[in-house]
């Protein structure tokens, strides 16, 4: 025996179940649903409409207007104008790239950087942000310079 697919299609089993005589409690066993879906069904012939969830806040919120002036301004300059200025068009997840990638090296955490992109992993944020070369060099050389001073100390 198939059980219905759909809310709608579970009310009207429960609906004419209910007329041939199945128990509430019959009716909630055969359909694995609540006693209160039970009820609900008969009660009325449609079941209520899914509530909208609220649309989550985003950290970008505050920068949305910036970035949408930014890509507006891209695409009102003219086409010859756009080809001309040798930059290339950017999406909005080049963008993103770009952003996590000037944080990363302003000095941010790595973990810091991670919870602002709002990745699960750290490996995620490794693969996402592109370091200059230049930046891994100054970084090395810091590292290094802190090491010597270590040694020298002891």
């Amino acid at each position: 025996m198939t059980h219905p697919q759909s809310k709608v299609e579970v009310f009207a089993a429960i609906r004419r179940d209910s007329r041939a005589g199945l128990s509430g409690r019959q009716i909630a066993i055969k359909y694995r649903v609540s006693r209160n879906t039970v009820a609900e069904a008969l009660r009325q012939p449609w079941p209520e409409p899914k509530k909208k969830m609220a649309p989550r806040a985003s950290r970008l919120d505050e920068f949305k207007p910036l970035i949408d002036e930014m890509l507006r301004a891209d695409l009102d300059a003219p086409r010859k104008q756009r080809h001309t200025t040798g930059l290339p068009r950017l999406t909005c997840h080049q963008l993103r790239h770009t952003c996590l990638t000037c944080l990363r090296e302003a000095g941010m955490a790595l973990e810091a950087v991670q919870a602002q992109a709002g990745h699960r992993s750290i490996e995620s944020t490794r693969i996402y942000i592109h370091l200059a070369n230049a930046w891994l060099t100054e970084q090395y050389l810091q590292a290094s310079t802190a090491i010597d001073a270590d040694r020298a100390g002891v």
